[in-house]
């Protein structure tokens, strides 16, 4: 009984010192910029997104930026539902989130929209990671799923 006390005490002051330390504030933040995308992946639950396709005002973003900044959190997350690169301001969000002192900033992106500019800017602004996925081996003029990608982007709302 006695041991079985202390390993409580223990691993409860172990754990409520580890959240004082830890504090409320996530240390990574996932943040949907839009939920746009150019693709239609049969495994993506987009098909089924209710919401009006659109980017995300370039205020709320700041101000979920600046929230992040003074709570130190360590990284930032800019994808969800949708294509990161078809934001345009995508760029100047990136080096906004640095500013603020976020130390890693990564997206995940179809790869579709990603050229060599579009490279060389992201990782001017400051992008640390992207990882590109896709809906497996795409048959000629498909998205893997055997249906056709969307030729033509999907046009959110500015988020200016």
């Amino acid at each position: 009984m006695f041991r079985s006390l202390a390993s409580r005490l223990v691993c409860g002051a172990t754990g409520t010192a580890l959240s004082l330390s830890a504090g409320s504030f996530p240390r990574s933040v996932r943040i949907e910029c839009t939920n746009a995308c150019n693709s239609n992946c049969v495994t993506c639950p987009r098909q089924r997104m209710k919401r009006p396709v659109a980017v995300m005002p370039d205020d709320v973003y700041a101000r979920i930026i600046a929230e992040c900044g003074r709570n130190r959190c360590r990284e930032v997350q800019l994808h969800h539902f949708g294509e990161p690169l078809l934001d345009a301001n995508l760029e100047e969000k990136i080096r906004l989130a640095k500013a603020a002192g976020v130390a890693k900033v990564k997206m995940f992106s179809n790869g579709s929209l990603l050229t060599e500019d579009r490279s060389r800017g992201l990782l001017k602004a400051g992008l640390d990671e992207i990882a590109v996925s896709f809906d497996g081996k795409p048959p000629r003029n498909t998205n893997g799923s055997g249906r056709p990608s969307n030729s033509t982007p999907p046009s959110p709302t500015s988020g200016t």
